[in-house]
């Protein structure tokens, strides 16, 4: 009886011992392939950050493929890592090859990587093939062969795709000389890897797309004209950027290339020599006043540097249309001897005029005739400055107007009376027809008879001897248009525009001196009264200068005739 319980419990303790053992055993393989999962995982994300941290910033497909494949023997046993990568209209092709590889083998996997590209995208077989000579790693690894014979060729294979921005452009290719070596789980792997890898660059593409977007943005956007020339393998020039204000600096349409553009620069020195002489010497160049298409410009001309080899890669050249400055320096120049010579005149008339009264040796009638000689002389000098400080005020905001109720048919009959003296020396008819009646309203009266005294001077100053003048309003609405015409000698289209800017004064036989700020002074003048003025000429057959201004504030003239009665009476008591 004891022996028998002593066999059932050796029995029963084997049976646990076995249990034990298999519960164990599975145990042990679960953990084991837990373990292996965690440390595949961890393997995995350990080469995603190799290849992100290896790829950097570059956005070149080579770059990207070269990493991954390289980065494939420590995932996978393998004999060559490939790739092949569409780029300048050719494909490229490197191996990177663990152990010994026949040419047979060699030229096998490239077959396999160039059929799985023809593969996907057909047009690729019309694009020539570069071959990088492959690179050779010594392999202790037990799990790769390297006696492999001249007969072996691939037996086990995977291509992954590389796809950049929703486009084919490149292949990753693995191989080994033994049968079924990779499995599901080994693809998705590097799958996995090339995807994520994509997704960042696609990522940094768009980021780098949309900045540059901006950048071109603005450029396009600049008054100054703006150019870039990247230099080529063979040394040419190769035309990235140009605005629309190089556009239309440059006079240029069309499709264009680096030599059409630099041939444009049409002035004593040579384009194409300045932009190579630039990148050799990697000095700025400039050229100040340039004259292009009868207009002025500064010419900047700047080397361009890579920023990690710190060589010249190109140039960049910046045209800044300078027209207006040399022109307003013309007009500085032309308006400092006008000036000298406007004062010169009547300076020299008073000093004479002066120095014969002071000898006593005048009767009667020359000392009046030098004092009417020193009080023209004077006015004409007062008149000059007082424009010259009007154009200033104009210039900084400052010109005021002092509206009151004033008739301007009075104004114009006024100014004509006093015109008709100069004109009929010249045998100049001067008549003023009026178009029926023109109410009262408030203008600066002073200002306009500044404005109508411009425009009468210079009717008769551009006139022929015996020639016509004629003065006319008219009632539209609530505005009065005033026209001073005549039949001189008439300005050329082209000129026509200046006519109203500060110190323009016309080229002609007739001219008479004066500051040429007339016309710029009763432009503003008509403006600040809320009107507008223009100007309709003919060369040789006359000139039309017409204003028009709102009538506000309209008054009967009855009404002002008796408020002017009213304060003379208040004056006299």
């Amino acid at each position: 009886m004891l022996i028998l319980l002593l066999f059932l419990s050796l029995i029963l303790f084997g049976s646990l011992a076995i249990v034990f053992s298999f519960l164990w055993e599975v145990n042990r393989k679960k953990l084991k392939e837990t373990q292996a999962e965690l440390g595949r995982q961890l393997y995995e994300l350990n080469i995603l950050r190799e290849v992100n941290d290896k790829i950097g910033y570059s956005l070149k497909t080579r770059d990207i493929a070269k990493t991954i494949a390289l980065t494939a023997k420590r995932l996978f046993p393998l004999k060559t890592a490939s790739y092949a990568v569409v780029e300048d209209a050719q494909v490229i092709f490197e191996s990177f090859i663990y152990g010994v590889a026949s040419e047979k083998y060699q030229q096998e996997v490239k077959n396999i990587v160039l059929n799985s590209m023809y593969a996907l995208d057909d047009s690729l077989k019309h694009f020539s093939i570069t071959q990088i000579p492959p690179q050779i790693f010594e392999e202790k690894d037990a799990e790769v062969d390297n006696d492999i014979s001249s007969d072996i060729v691939p037996k086990s294979y995977f291509n992954i795709p590389l796809v950049l921005n929703n486009k084919f452009v490149g292949i990753i290719s693995i191989t080994s000389p033994k049968e079924k070596v990779y499995q599901d789980k080994d693809m998705s792997l590097l799958y996995k890897i090339v995807n994520q890898s994509q997704l960042a660059i696609g990522r940094l593409e768009n980021v780098i797309e949309t900045e540059k977007g901006k950048i071109q943005s603005l450029i396009f956007s600049l008054s100054s004209g703006a150019l870039l020339f990247m230099r080529e393998k063979e040394g040419d020039l190769k035309l990235v950027t140009l605005n629309n204000a190089a556009r239309a600096f440059l006079h240029l349409d069309g499709p264009l290339d680096a030599q059409i553009v630099l041939s444009q620069f049409k002035f004593e020195g040579n384009m194409v020599a300045e932009v190579r002489a630039v990148m050799e010497k990697k000095q700025m160049k400039l050229f100040r006043g340039i004259e292009l298409y009868e207009k002025r410009f500064n010419l900047y001309i700047n080397p361009v540097f890579d920023n990690a080899t710190l060589n010249v890669i190109g140039v960049a050249v910046t045209i800044q249309d300078v027209t207006m400055e040399y022109e307003a320096e013309r007009l500085r120049e032309n308006f400092t001897n006008m000036v000298v010579h406007e004062l010169r005149a009547p300076l020299s008339s008073i000093r004479g005029s002066a120095e014969l009264l002071r000898s006593n040796k005048l009767d009667n009638e020359d000392r009046v005739k030098m004092m009417e000689t020193i009080l023209v002389s004077s006015e004409r000098m007062l008149n000059d400055v007082n424009q010259l400080l009007d154009a200033a005020r104009i210039q900084s905001g400052s010109f005021q107007t002092e509206m009151k109720p004033s008739d301007i048919i009075s104004i114009i009959e006024e100014r004509v009376k006093m015109f008709k003296i100069l004109s009929e020396k010249r045998h100049i008819s001067l008549v003023f027809e009026k178009d029926g009646d023109v109410p009262v309203f408030s203008l600066d009266s002073l200002r306009m008879g500044q404005v109508l005294n411009n425009l009468l001077s210079n009717a008769i100053k551009y006139n022929h001897d015996g020639g016509n003048i004629k003065v006319s309003t008219l009632v539209e609405g609530k505005n009065v248009r005033v026209c001073v015409e005549d039949n001189g000698v008439g300005i050329s289209k082209p000129l026509q525009d200046k006519l109203f800017t500060k110190f323009y004064q016309t080229s002609s036989e007739y001219r008479g001196g004066g500051t040429g700020l007339g016309l710029y002074i009763s432009k503003a003048i008509v403006e600040a009264h809320g009107g507008k003025i223009s100007l309709e000429s003919e060369q040789g057959r006359g000139t039309k200068v017409t204003f028009e201004i709102p009538m506000i504030g309209v008054r009967e003239k009855q009404d002002i005739q008796a408020e002017n009665s009213m304060n003379s009476r208040d004056y006299l008591n």
